[in-house]
């Protein structure tokens, strides 16, 4: 198991880069040195199977990634091209006047994620209620992050849906991080992720 620096015992992965087709099955997984394990499939895997990484969250939760390798699609000219424009009042502005105004995430769940702060630091180290204050925390936060990733793909599925060509700006985001006053924006934004 591997564990980030910055974020003490928040993801935990192992990867296995030689993966087989044969080891995913209608609702389970085999993975190398670990045998098998029961899944929920979401979506079913297209293409040739490269990799498979699990993460599992300090929340509990695991999840699969199946990383597969796709036919190369022909290139063709594009005929609905468009850029964007990065914001913090509104999420993109296109250069055909369209905006997508920032959903703000942070706000809706902060004040449980600051709740369950609040109880963490009132618990006694070393004791269960603790553990359990830190599972409600880092679910919390799982929630949050969750919201967050969801309403992204979900904008970048219609985009792709309905222009051939996006062009963007290289953000250069851990360099605007160092402004404390906007930090949390930019952060609940989370452009690098889009």
């Amino acid at each position: 198991m591997v564990k980030t620096p910055h974020t003490k015992n928040y993801i935990s992965s192992i990867t296995c880069p030689q993966a087989s087709p044969k080891w995913i099955y209608k609702n389970s997984i085999t993975l190398s040195k670990v045998g098998r394990v029961r899944m929920v499939k979401h979506k079913e895997i297209k293409g040739k199977v490269k990799s498979v990484t699990v993460k599992k969250y300090r929340n509990g939760e695991s999840h699969a990634i199946i990383a597969v390798e796709m036919k190369e699609p022909k290139i063709i000219a594009p005929k609905n091209p468009v850029g964007d424009d990065s914001r913090l009042t509104d999420f993109i502005y296109l250069s055909n006047g369209l905006h997508v105004e920032n959903p703000k995430l942070i706000k809706k769940h902060e004040r449980r994620i600051k709740k369950a702060q609040k109880a963490l630091s009132r618990k006694k180290k070393g004791s269960k209620n603790r553990k359990k204050v830190k599972l409600l925390l880092a679910g919390r936060w799982q929630d949050y992050n969750n919201a967050k990733d969801d309403w992204q793909w979900n904008l970048a599925k219609s985009l792709v849906d309905k222009y051939d060509l996006i062009a963007y700006e290289n953000l250069r985001v851990s360099n605007m991080m160092k402004n404390h006053s906007l930090a949390k924006a930019i952060q609940d934004a989370s452009w690098s992720g889009f």
